[in-house]
């Protein structure tokens, strides 16, 4: 079994690491972006992700079967998208969930440096 290397921070100071991030700039990363309650995913919102899971428990993605155990807002509550509104809404697997916030991360990035 092949050892994958350390990678080098390009920050001064920061250790080498394994991983996508050394530990020093993840830790800055998560206390920037808060936690689940104060990017406003309150109890009022656990509830109802759990309603709208019950009624779509199915990943929305075409060709695939998958049990959804995320939630989706296909307008960002960043772009002014409804909370609470399942018209805003679609239940995904977790791969497929992941995949979509990558691509819409990419997206916003080259969009904020315009």
């Amino acid at each position: 079994m092949a050892l994958e290397p350390k990678r080098h921070c390009p920050r001064p100071g920061h250790k080498a690491y394994l991983g996508r991030r050394c530990p020093e700039c993840e830790r800055v990363r998560n206390q920037a972006r808060g936690n689940s309650n104060s990017r406003g995913y309150d109890s009022e919102w656990k509830r109802f992700r759990v309603v709208f899971l019950r009624k779509n428990p199915v990943c929305c993605v075409d060709s695939c079967s998958e049990p959804a155990t995320d939630v989706d807002h296909v307008r960002p509550l960043s772009e002014g998208g409804a909370k609470l509104d399942e018209n805003n809404l679609r239940a995904m697997c977790h791969p497929h969930h992941s995949q979509r916030t990558g691509r819409d991360q990419v997206k916003n990035q080259k969009t904020n440096r315009k």
